[in-house]
């Protein structure tokens, strides 16, 4: 029976490496796949009025402009995601004071549909939002610092809202600067947990094969399979079960008091499949292995 317990061991201990080995693999792919399902080329571009100044009508972006030349900002969402969505972009003017909110006013919404790739370009007019910005302030003559924020926004089609990106343009007198700012959203494809429960049977098979490796190593004197090696002078063999008629049948729990009975008496213990025996005149003493 101690080979029963081996194998167990054996087969537990390749089955949970297979597991864990299969859900880090599930998961390093999932992890990588993910990184690929939102692939953001956003960007924008200025336009500059008639100046004498600027050999070029266009700038780049990641660049301080000059507040009084810029004309148009130019902004091209580009993404690519993992399903259709809807889409949401929304242009918000936001006024501060200290850096508090203190008003603001959203714009009519751009809406619609894409399958996977979505490219839309927003023109923000800076002189409109800039003599806006001026007549709040002259108007209530406080040092508002303003801001027009263009959002984006997908939309599953189980209704969930995944903002996605934030293109904030400072409104001022002097020099501005636009900052693209993308959420974390973490949008995927229906997630797999599948990785979890393989770790989890993982972990508990390889519970198990420590388990039975502990009974094994920590209390050896009370193994069958030390037994066997350690006594291998008093045990024989059977090839077919010995006759206990006419005996007095007594079951013992631990095969060391077996051992010990054969001793003292300087009898045999005698093994058939996984039942040991030990025979006094009157007495039968059997011990039945189980299951380590």
């Amino acid at each position: 029976m101690f080979k029963k317990s081996r194998a167990i061991a054996i087969f537990s201990l390749t089955l949970g490496l297979i597991l864990l080995f299969f859900g880090a693999y599930l998961k390093i792919h999932q992890l990588n796949e993910k990184e690929n399902l939102f692939i953001n080329k956003t960007d924008y571009d200025v336009t500059l009025k008639d100046n004498p100044f600027f050999a070029s009508k266009t700038i780049s972006s990641n660049h301080y402009y000059i507040a009084k030349l810029i004309d148009k900002v130019n902004i091209t969402f580009d993404l690519t995601l993992d399903d259709s969505y809807d889409y949401d972009i929304t242009t918000t003017s936001k006024g501060y004071v200290n850096s508090d909110e203190v008003w603001q006013q959203e714009y009519p919404h751009l809406t619609g549909h894409f399958d996977q790739k979505l490219k839309k370009k927003v023109v923000i007019d800076y002189d409109t939002y800039q003599s806006l910005f001026k007549d709040f302030k002259n108007t209530y003559d406080i040092p508002l610092e303003a801001k027009v924020i263009v959002s984006l926004k997908a939309i599953s089609k189980d209704k969930k809202i995944y903002p996605l990106m934030e293109v904030t343009i400072p409104i001022d007198d002097k020099v501005t600067y636009v900052t693209i700012n993308e959420f974390d959203n973490h949008l995927t494809k229906k997630r797999n947990n599948t990785y979890k429960l393989l770790f989890i049977g993982g972990y508990l098979i390889m519970t198990i094969f420590l388990l039975i490796l502990l009974k094994k190593y920590m209390h050896p004197k009370n193994s069958v399979s030390y037994v066997l090696k350690r006594y291998a002078d008093i045990i024989v063999k059977l090839q077919t079960a010995p006759d206990i008629n006419n005996l007095n049948i007594i079951y013992l729990d631990n095969i060391n008091d077996l051992i010990n009975f054969a001793i003292i008496y300087n009898v045999k213990v005698l093994v058939y499949c996984d039942t040991f025996y030990s025979f006094d005149q009157h007495n039968c003493y059997i011990y039945k292995e189980l299951l380590e």
